[in-house]
């Protein structure tokens, strides 16, 4: 019978002349085709009836429940009926969408296709797709025409309105997608993120009741300067102050660590009175720091030197087997849920109690009922003391939970490695326009670099890549002269013509000798004090002979002055006429021992690596304590105390294995909580920036805060379920081959890594000052125990 059809439809006789009466009959779509006479029309309105039939069964299929277009979550309070969760909610629902529709509409998904791929431009010639993939728009399509016939078949729309919310769209936006069923209304899309902010609520609660499970908390202020355009009783200019928390499950959870008479029976010893600075020395491994200190040797040299790049996943594989302390998983994923927001002041003591409260009672622990167990609570440095400060404040009240028992403060890291970055630029700055190539600012000057607006609090992004560019080069200069060469790119470019390169033993060998040689105290002690021939691997090659410039001459003329007329805390001055050592090689051994330090710090950051993270904590207390910067030796020092002195082993490797997160789950990405709550408060002041509302409102605190990880994940990750490139958080990093070869250029004429008796450049120092661990050693010896 369909032969017979297709015939008749061929046959010349039967078609129907272009305009006539007969013609309008073709394909109509508002005649049966029994009341068309012409056999050819009359067949196309039946293939009319057909198709649309049998799309109108597809399409009732596919907006069921069943389908997925619903949701994948039941609940009683909805009837039953499927509701949408956030795990339908993703960078993967466009291609849920699209199998949905393959499956349940095929016709449908054929005929829509159809219609959106252009003809081919010639037999055996098929375009390839770069911008707007058929399949892609069929769906998107689809499922306009779903959500139409039904509201609930709102799977798409529901996540594109979500995605507009995240993004600020306006009301106009809503109001026009809604109306053409792109989108759901401004109201229903505020409706949805309440709902799903619920839920998560939930899974909290649960999360924090629960005996075998257990959340982790962090917390800091947030604020927002909001400008009024006119001016109104009530309507001021106004900072709008509150705190924001986030909340993670912990770990390889163990009920044991969190035990909290445990805790308080540890804190009753007091062990702390026994406490001495020989102590806290042994407490840091020597050895870890030392097989760190040489990976990061090897780790410049490689990173630099072409010929050696193969040799970069033997070092990382190094970093994570010898270099090691307490490795996390490197695909971990870190699922984080941000609680509502108050409008607390955390300088005020009362609202920061009543904000705590809010925050535990928000995981379930409430005054009628609460866990009696440690629940983990970390914030930067202010936070950090505020949380010391008022659970001493509390020690009175009635039950566990008021008197803050229950929490268990921990130091973030983020705010912990700014500081020692800002305390390493605040020691070897140095003065303006110094001559001393020792210097951070002389270097910084050679290649461009202004100088931060306050050294003692550097902009992290922009300071950290001055530091680490000019430790590399001094890195690279060392190799050089290790060497013994004048040129180590073309030394080793030479070495790889002649099939004689090192091999990785043979340079870690050598990365031992530099590591002892230019970045520890005894190498600093040596190059101030005057070259000891007799040092060992400690021996630096001599330079060229030191002749001070006139002006430099003239302000050192007299012997040591006395330590009266002597700045500095009353240091004596260096005279170039007595002195023995080398200032400057000793400031460049100290800027390399310091930043050594903050790289290793931020690295096993990076890494995953929180007991490599410790270890570099423990040092950054000394120079701390040696520096300006007294409130985070306080900081650290409590923290240490807390983990080596008064906490379990199960409880102090609890909080180090779930010190850091991962939310991304690539390897290489863990982050200090403090970092990333920063981060969501970033997209919180701007959201509160679109709505005049409270950091306690409605809008803001059941609808934005709970949902605003989610919202920065949809938006960092949506593009890629449409075949798109993944957003970039950063913009990518320009090289640095002109600054690398400017500063080894003034390295190499200075003989800035040679020994070069005398070298002073006037400085009103006598070296020591730059030495913050060892002044923290002394200053910290010397503090009465309290």
């Amino acid at each position: 019978m369909a032969d017979v059809m297709r015939e008749i439809l061929k046959d010349p006789s039967g078609k129907v002349k272009r305009g006539s009466e007969e013609a309008k009959d073709m394909f109509s779509v508002t005649k049966e085709y029994h009341e068309v006479k012409p056999a050819y029309p009359s067949i196309t309105v039946l293939a009319v009836e057909i198709v649309r039939k049998q799309l109108l069964k597809e399409i009732k299929t596919t907006v069921k429940g069943v389908s997925g277009l619903h949701g994948s979550t039941s609940s009683s309070r909805s009837g039953g009926r499927r509701q949408l969760s956030w795990k339908d909610i993703n960078e993967k629902t466009p291609k849920t969408v699209q199998v949905i529709f393959e499956e349940h509409m095929p016709l449908g998904t054929y005929i829509i296709s159809t219609l959106v791929t252009p003809e081919a431009i010639g037999p055996n010639i098929v375009a390839k797709r770069k911008m707007r993939p058929y399949k892609l728009t069929s769906a998107e399509i689809l499922s306009d025409i779903a959500y139409c016939r039904t509201p609930y078949a709102r799977l798409l729309p529901v996540t594109r309105g979500i995605l507009y919310f995240a993004c600020g769209a306006q009301h106009t936006l809503f109001q026009y997608s809604s109306r053409v069923g792109h989108t759901p209304s401004w109201n229903t899309t505020v409706a949805t993120l309440k709902r799903l902010a619920k839920l998560d609520g939930e899974f909290i609660r649960t999360l924090g009741t629960a005996p075998n499970r257990a959340p982790m908390m962090r917390t800091d202020n947030i604020q927002q300067y909001l400008k009024r355009r006119e001016m109104r009783m009530g309507k001021t200019n106004q900072m709008k102050i509150g705190m924001s928390a986030m909340v993670n499950e912990i770990e390889d959870f163990n009920p044991i660590a969190f035990d909290l008479d445990d805790k308080l029976k540890r804190i009753r010893e007091s062990k702390r009175r026994e406490l001495t600075t020989e102590k806290l020395l042994d407490m840091i491994d020597g050895d870890h720091s030392i097989c760190v200190g040489v990976l990061q040797w090897l780790q410049v040299l490689v990173n630099y030197i072409p010929q050696l790049e193969k040799m970069k996943g033997e070092i990382t594989k190094l970093y994570r087997t010898e270099g090691a302390k307490i490795p996390l998983p490197r695909k971990r994923k870190t699922a984080i849920y941000p609680l509502a927001t108050v409008a607390k002041n955390e300088n005020i003591t009362t609202e920061f109690r009543d904000a705590l409260l809010d925050f535990l009672s928000q995981i379930g622990q409430h005054d009628s009922h609460f866990n009696r167990r440690l629940v983990l609570v970390g914030g930067d440095g202010l936070t950090y003391e505020r949380l010391l400060q008022i659970k001493s404040y509390l020690g009175s009240q009635d039950n566990e939970l008021r008197r803050f028992d229950l929490i268990e403060p921990f130091l973030e890291n983020w705010h912990t490695g700014w500081t020692q970055l800002s305390l390493t630029f605040e020691s070897h700055w140095g003065e303006p326009l110094t001559k001393d190539p020792s210097k951070l600012g002389h270097s910084a000057s050679k290649i461009g670099q202004k100088k931060p607006v306050n050294v003692k609090k550097v902009d992290y992004y922009p300071a950290a890549y001055m530091a680490y560019i000019v430790l590399d080069v001094r890195m690279v200069d060392c190799w050089r002269i290790l060497f013994g060469v004048e040129d180590i790119f073309s030394y080793f470019d030479e070495l790889a013509q002649n099939n004689a390169l090192p091999t990785l033993d043979e340079l870690k060998i050598h990365a031992e000798v530099l590591y002892r040689r230019y970045s520890t105290q005894r190498a600093y002690e040596y190059a101030l004090n005057g070259h000891n021939p007799d040092a060992g691997v400690h021996s630096i090659p001599r330079g060229a002979a030191w002749v001070p410039s006139p002006t430099e001459n003239s302000s050192s003329q007299s012997a040591r002055a006395p330590a009266k007329k002597a700045k500095d805390k009353g240091r004596p001055l260096l005279q170039t006429d007595t002195y023995t050592g080398d200032m400057s090689l000793a400031n460049s051994i100290m800027f390399i021992h310091d930043t050594m330090l903050s790289r290793e710090f931020s690295q096993a950051v990076a890494d995953g690596d929180p007991g490599r993270v410790y270890e570099a904590f423990k040092r950054m207390m000394f120079c701390f304590a040696g520096s300006s910067h007294t409130k985070y030796t306080a900081y650290t020092l409590e923290t240490i105390c807390n983990l080596e002195l008064e906490s379990s082993p199960e409880l102090k490797d609890a909080i180090l294995r779930n010190m850091l997160i991962n939310p991304s789950g690539e390897p290489g990405r863990y982050v200090e909580g403090d970092l990333h709550i920063e981060h969501l408060n970033l997209e919180l002041e701007e959201m509160i920036a679109h709505k005049d509302s409270a950091w306690d409102g409605t809008h803001i605190r059941d609808v934005v805060a709970p949902n605003i990880s989610r919202f920065v994940t949809l938006k960092n990750t949506f593009r890629e379920g449409v075949g798109l490139g993944k957003r970039r958080g950063k913009h990518p990093t320009p090289h640095s081959k002109p600054e690398v070869k400017i500063l080894l250029q003034t390295y190499k004429e200075e003989d800035l890594h040679k020994f070069r008796k005398g070298r002073t450049y006037g400085s009103n120092e006598d070296g020591t000052s730059i030495n913050t661990f060892g002044l923290g050693h002394k200053q910290i010896q010397e503090t009465p125990q309290q």
